[in-house]
């Protein structure tokens, strides 16, 4: 369930990403981008390729193509001063 607008804080937003980090084309071969994993309580790195030995026999996969569009997140603090996200 999602939390209620008024219980949403910008600090929940904030959090150091250096520019390095942010990839800014895709790989030569899609299927080596690395894949996050969380297993039993620990998180480790994996790529793309290798996915099918993550997921369960008989699991549901559904495959997503959207597109990410410019969006902002509007505020009202307390103050009555308007915080944008964008």
């Amino acid at each position: 369930m999602m939390e209620s607008p008024r219980n949403i804080s910008i600090k929940d937003y904030t959090y150091e990403l250096p520019a390095e980090r942010i990839a800014l084309h895709p790989l030569p071969e899609r299927d080596a981008s690395k894949l996050l994993l969380y297993r039993e309580g620990k998180i480790s790195e994996d790529v793309f390729k290798n996915i099918a030995g993550f997921i369960p026999e008989g699991s549901l996969v559904v495959f997503n193509n959207t597109k990410v569009i410019n969006a902002r997140i509007r505020f009202r603090r307390h103050t009555g001063g308007v915080v944008e996200i964008f």
